[in-house]
């Protein structure tokens, strides 16, 4: 039998962390960034029998010390998979505008 769950968040965005892993593409970011609202979801799949037992994150970020003429292109896109357990890979996008 296949379990999907999502793991969703109750807490306000401010108190949700950024995903630890985060810090091995920009830690520079990584320090800084802040989740934006509604942009944090969390996938776990697991399958005891097929020996499947993955996870991605998917995370819209903000680094509040853009400024300038950049002050709009502010934001990032984080995505974070792999097999619980690892490390798994990750891909970071940005910085664009909001709307992007």
């Amino acid at each position: 039998q296949t379990t999907v769950l999502l793991l969703s968040n109750t807490i306000p965005a401010p108190a949700v962390m950024v995903d630890r892993s985060l810090a091995r593409q920009n830690a520079d970011l990584a320090s800084r960034a802040k989740i934006v609202e509604g942009l944090d979801a969390r996938l776990v799949l697991i399958d005891a029998g097929a020996n499947v037992d993955k996870y991605y994150v998917l995370q819209g970020l903000e680094d509040p010390a853009a400024d300038g003429a950049s002050r709009a292109e502010r934001f990032y896109s984080y995505q974070h998979w792999g097999r619980t357990g690892t490390a798994g890979d990750s891909k970071l996008e940005g910085p664009s505008e909001l709307e992007e």
